[in-house]
This record gives structure tokens, sequence and C-alpha cells, in this order.
């Protein structure tokens, strides 16, 4: 598969000179793996700026992501939202023992090196995060039949679903058995 075009923000010159800051509209084809997609580009809008030791990103995004409902499996849209916060070191800046930029195995330093931001990377994590654990496609979806997969939502299933009894049944003896504490009818 031919790897896609990456966006990426020339900061160099935001890096170089403490106070500058410059803010950006993007509109981002991201591409995350075959189980999520995205409908349609990542939109927003960050701005970056030099505090003399980091670079501040920050903005916010937003998209629609195709998924499948986590109780009956249809597919659903789910629109997504959040703001981005990031801080990167800038190059070439000496820290006091204890401070300093992002360590380099954290994964949003991989989205900056060398004054350049690389935004689809920065996105592509941000959607990763974003996403929800258990999206519905409704709020009362019944899901799916345990035994026999029907879709609960479109009908009930004929199959012979078998009924467990209610855990609170062998307790049943106890609570009917007369014993200390308990008045017996005169």
């Amino acid at each position: 598969m031919p790897r896609r075009r990456r966006m990426r923000l020339d900061f160099s010159e935001i890096a170089k000179t403490r106070g500058a800051q410059g803010s950006y509209a993007f509109r981002e084809n991201v591409e995350l793996d075959e189980d999520v997609v995205i409908e349609g580009p990542v939109e927003g809008q960050l701005t970056a700026r030099n505090t003399e030791e980091l670079l501040i990103v920050d903005g916010e995004w937003r998209a629609r992501m195709r998924l499948p409902c986590s109780r009956c499996l249809k597919e659903i849209v789910v629109p997504l939202s959040a703001p981005i916060q990031e801080e990167f070191g800038l190059p070439g800046r000496q820290y006091p023992s204890g401070a300093g930029p992002i360590e380099q195995d954290e994964p949003a330093e991989a989205a900056f090196a060398e004054g350049v931001l690389d935004l689809t990377e920065l996105l592509r994590q941000q959607v990763l995060l974003a996403l929800p654990v258990s999206p519905v496609c409704r709020p009362t979806c019944k899901g799916l039949c345990p035994e026999c997969g029907q879709n609960l939502n479109e009908g009930r299933c004929d199959c012979t679903r078998r009924r467990d009894p209610s855990p609170w049944e062998k307790l049943r003896p106890l609570a009917e058995r007369k014993g200390p504490g308990r008045r017996e009818d005169r």
C-alpha cells in the first residue's frame, strides 16, 4: 500500500524566537487501521507558541468516526472532538535537572522533531485516545442474543435460551426458615 502524504508544520521560525506564535487551521485525512474508520477529514485549529523553554501547541479537533455498536454490532457514525494540549522541548535548550522536554520514549515526541510538527501523527494519536470504549447506537440498544446472535432490536429470537435461576434462589430456604430474631405467628 502506498504511503499517504503527511501534513507537517514547520515551527522552526517560532522555535527560534521567544514569544513567537502562529495559528493554523487544518483539514487532514488521517488513517488509523481497518477496524476504525474516520468519515472524512479531521478538522480543527491550533496555536503554537514559544515560551523560551517549550513549544506549547494547543487547539481543538473534530471528526466523525465509523464504529460498530458495542451491543448489536450495527455500524454507527460517532462525532468526536477534543482539545489539543501538547508541550514539546525546543531544540538546543538546556534544562535544569528534573525539568525539560517530554522524554524521547513518549508517543507525543514522535510527532515533533527539529522544529517540525508531524500534524498527521499528532492527530492520529489524539483520535486514538478519544475513541469511546463502548459506543452504542442508542442508549436503549438491546444487543444480540447470546445464544443465536439475533439482533434483539429487530425482534425477539426463536431460540430456546437457557434461563438460569436467580442467584438468590439458593438463599430462599434461609429466608423462609423461622429462627432467632423472627417473630412467630401466635
